[in-house]
């Protein structure tokens, strides 16, 4: 296992990553305060008042989406630390194995360390189960940055269906 820099399509990557997650969770979170805030509003122009509780529920929906969001924010806190870090583990390996799960498609890795990476559904018919493949990982996120046969990376074949 060795530990190098991250180069910039590294740093590409795990930044797509952020702010994918980013833009997402600000969506989720601007719709449910509109919605919680707009409803009421509705209700008053028309003439009705929310019922009892209604502001009081809605807050709670809001902290339970506003969680949510600190879930996802600490899993990008992860990842910046290795952008700021700036460090990436590779390996080879050829005690693996792939399997199909509900989420996905899913590497399994034994040695030299035991990971369970998501891989593009396109993926599994890239990688031969019986070559060794060389692996590069960020070092505390874990996030998958590289996997090849030789040093062609096959992420950059695969397509997100």
């Amino acid at each position: 296992m060795i530990e190098s820099k991250l180069n910039r399509s590294d740093e590409k990557r795990i930044f797509d990553g952020i702010k994918l997650t980013l833009f997402f969770g600000f969506v989720v979170i601007i719709v449910s305060v509109l919605l919680i805030g707009l409803i009421p509003l509705l209700a008053h122009i028309f003439g009705r008042e929310p019922s009892d509780g209604f502001l009081k529920r809605g807050l709670f929906i809001l902290s339970l989406v506003l969680l949510f969001y600190l879930v996802v924010t600490w899993r990008n806190l992860i990842k910046f630390i290795d952008l700021n870090f700036g460090r990436k583990l590779t390996f080879t390996t050829s005690d693996y194995k792939i399997e199909k799960g509900k989420a996905g498609v899913i590497l399994i890795t034994i040695s030299p360390l035991k990971l369970k990476l998501d891989l593009y559904d396109d993926l599994q018919t890239l990688i031969k189960q019986n070559e060794p493949i060389t692996i590069e990982v960020s070092k505390f996120s874990k996030a998958l940055l590289f996997i090849s046969h030789g040093t062609e990376n096959l992420l950059q074949n695969g397509k997100r269906k």
